[in-house]
């Protein structure tokens, strides 16, 4: 079975002492920024972790406060470079070699107006040519916790975990998919991996695990075919929701229908600070494992339950490179403590920046920065779906289109697809009909995304 898994270069970080504080570089289109994240250490003397390349961002040397340094461009770059693919140190045969033998002098002027948000000035002289570029940076509250020099790595199967270990197999599950036939090549398989939020069927997963069953993305109800390592192995077929995605995040989250199931085990989901010993354990397609003692079942092998264990490592734009080793198939795992307690972030990508025999490198998205976007705590405790109840409600009771459209934009600005259904209803059955225009107008930019 061909599994899932999108393919991408990062990065990783230097050894850090202490937590290092996680800051967010705010899109700005004039400039052609991209979000990505920043490390603040909090021990003295100790450089900032960078995702990214920008040429301006490479000589930052301080969020708190102004600053200037001349730094040796190759070096930096290949130290950065190293971080963003979750290695310490980079190859030798991989290192970047730009012909700029000689220091660059950086300047950065920053400013705080006693919020969260940090303006940074940051510009380098070279050759008589100057250039700088203006970043917000928004404080994010979470700390990571980044290897030493000598992280921790070990990859194994699931028969070769400790007992303890082995209980958290009921947190995961496999996603089957099978793709739309494309007219050409026929149907074609694949799968990866979701886990358990809370033992009432909050699960999350990547969205392009979830793009193979797109019945599920374009109705945000749907039969979503999965299959756990212990108990029944048998896939089965469980009503879910989806409740939000994003494609820059790479995440869904999604309702399972616990009734049809008995949910032993979920991760509590930790936006504060991520430890240095980290664990994942998912459906990694290059693993597969005798699953019945009979000898003539021709279906006897099937994809292993596998764990890895290791640390963070560095960043690359919105996510955290690590040494946790993965394959395809493992995207959507869980990034969970050395106890299998809390989650801190959710796999995404491989590394290949060099030949791995054994898994690669993953990425993850801290579930701190999915949760400042989209309240994904809010849904356990039920506060979101009252909110978007209540917003519903008052469609229900609008007569124009002004209010309707101020609603809509309410409703849109939780991030949701919650209660969806209900909009498709009033739009055909609202007794306004400036209202279901509207409603119509909404629902149809709606299926244009994701």
């Amino acid at each position: 079975m061909k599994s899932i898994i999108f393919l991408a270069v990062f990065v990783s970080s230097l050894a850090y002492a202490g937590p290092t504080e996680v800051y967010l570089i705010k899109s700005d289109s004039s400039q052609k920024i991209k979000a990505q994240l920043i490390g603040d250490s909090q021990a003295e003397g100790k450089d900032l972790t960078l995702g990214s390349m920008d040429m301006e961002i490479l000589g930052l040397c301080s969020l708190k406060k102004n600053c200037s340094q001349n730094i040796e461009f190759d070096a930096r770059f290949n130290q950065v470079f190293s971080k963003m693919n979750g290695l310490l140190e980079i190859p030798e045969n991989k290192k970047f070699t730009s012909g700029i033998n000689f220091p660059v002098k950086y300047e950065s002027k920053v400013s705080n107006d006693g919020t969260d948000l940090i303006k940074i000035n940051s510009s380098y002289q070279m050759m008589g040519m100057t250039s700088s570029k203006d970043y917000t940076l928004k404080k994010m509250g979470f700390s990571i916790n980044f290897a030493d020099s000598d992280p921790k790595d070990l990859r194994y199967d699931f028969k070769d975990a400790s007992d303890e270990k082995k209980l958290l197999a009921d947190g995961v599950f496999k996603i089957h998919a099978v793709l739309e036939d494309d007219g050409l090549t026929g149907e074609s398989q694949s799968h990866g991996t979701g886990f358990f939020i809370s033992k009432d069927g909050f699960a999350m997963t990547n969205l392009h695990v979830m793009r193979t069953n797109p019945e599920c993305l374009r109705q945000k109800v749907c039969k979503l075919p999965i299959s756990f390592r212990t108990g029944d192995r048998e896939i089965t077929e469980v009503a879910v929701e989806v409740y939000s995605c994003s494609s820059e995040m790479d995440f869904c989250l999604i309702k399972i229908d616990d009734s049809a199931l008995d949910i032993k085990k979920s991760f509590n989901i930790n936006t504060s600070e991520i430890p240095k010993e980290l664990m994942t354990l998912g459906f990694a397609g290059d693993k597969e494992e005798k699953m019945s003692n009979e000898e003539d079942d021709e279906n006897e092998l099937k994809t292993c339950l596998t764990y890895a264990e290791g640390s963070a490592i560095g960043l690359n734009g919105l996510g955290v490179s690590s040494n946790l080793r993965i394959f395809g198939g493992a995207s959507g795992s869980p990034v969970i403590d050395i106890l299998g307690s809390d989650v801190f972030g959710i796999l995404s990508n491989g590394l290949q920046l060099q030949e791995y025999k054994d898994g690669m490198p993953g990425l993850f998205r801290p579930i701190a920065l999915i949760d400042d976007s989209f309240e994904i705590s809010s849904y356990l405790n039920g506060s979101k779906q009252k909110k978007i109840e209540t917003i519903l409600e008052r469609i229900l009771q609008a007569n124009d289109a002004i209010t309707a459209r101020n609603l809509i934009k309410e409703y849109k600005e939780e991030k949701t697809y919650f209660n969806l259904d209900r909009i498709q209803d009033l739009s055909a059955e609202h007794p306004s009909l400036e209202v279901r225009k509207v409603l119509l107008q909404y629902l149809k930019e709606k299926s244009t995304k994701i």
